[in-house]
């Protein structure tokens, strides 16, 4: 059945980028993977990253989802239902909340349940998260595999499949998805240095949300490391993407 191939195993493969087609409920695992961004290349030389932390992953937000209160208890509904429904078409309204629940739940499994016996267990919080980010395109799921890909949690780094996510989720408006990609082109971090571009992601990120200081200190050093051109291209590009451009 294709639950129970689901739960075994979730396979992301990185040989051969695929464009996300819409997806089909044929056989069990789906392994779409995001398309190349523009002008990547073999990486170059590049500046080292500016000295930002990344926070840590959220808290699950049992609120969404109208969760109990109780960790274990959360985690067994969200295992519950997202085993049932896995499989739901992922054009319906109704599977927004299916997607939240892969990330939700995948986020317990990143960590683990204090005193309990959910340990953690970065690698299948990773088929979580790839499953979700594939067949539902789930823009949270996306910067969470970007960000497993370029830290290399629950599997080597790589830090080209790790942009690719992350451009899907910037796409759809993930703001932290956004920085962390802005960040990755400033830098040149496993791509091509392309600096305007990267500025551009984290001006959109820093004005998508204020209240996170770490994208406004990745924002403040990396314009401070930008050439005058570089910053001064950047706004040229945030002007296209604000008028519709999402190349």
């Amino acid at each position: 059945m294709r639950t129970s191939l689901f739960w075994a195993c979730v396979v992301v493969t990185v040989a051969g980028a695929v464009s996300p087609a819409p997806a089909q409920k044929s056989e069990g695992i789906r392994t779409l993977m995001p398309p190349l961004m523009p002008q990547l290349t073999p990486p170059v030389a590049s500046p080292a990253p500016p000295t930002v932390a990344l926070p840590p992953p959220p808290p699950p937000k049992k609120d969404a989802l109208d969760l109990p209160k109780d960790d274990l208890k959360a985690f067994e509904y969200l295992r519950a239902l997202t085993a049932k429904h896995v499989d739901d078409d992922p054009n319906r309204p109704e599977s927004r909340a299916v997607a939240k629940a892969l990330v939700l739940l995948g986020n317990y499994y990143l960590k683990g349940i204090p005193n309990s016996p959910v340990q953690a267990d970065p690698k299948r919080a990773r088929e979580l998260f790839a499953y979700a980010a594939s067949y539902f395109r789930d823009p949270d799921a996306q910067y969470q595999l970007g960000r497993l890909d370029l830290e290399g949690i629950g599997g080597p780094p790589n830090a080209l499949q790790a942009a690719r996510w992350l451009s899907l989720a910037a796409k759809n408006e993930q703001h932290q998805a956004q920085a962390l990609l802005g960040r990755i082109l400033v830098n040149g971090e496993g791509v091509p240095r392309q600096a305007a571009r990267g500025l551009m992601f984290l001006m959109l990120a820093r004005d998508g949300a204020p209240e996170e200081a770490w994208i406004g200190a990745l924002f403040d050093a990396a314009f401070k490391q930008a050439s005058a051109d570089e910053q001064a291209q950047s706004l040229v590009l945030l002007e296209g993407w604000l008028k519709g451009s999402r190349n």
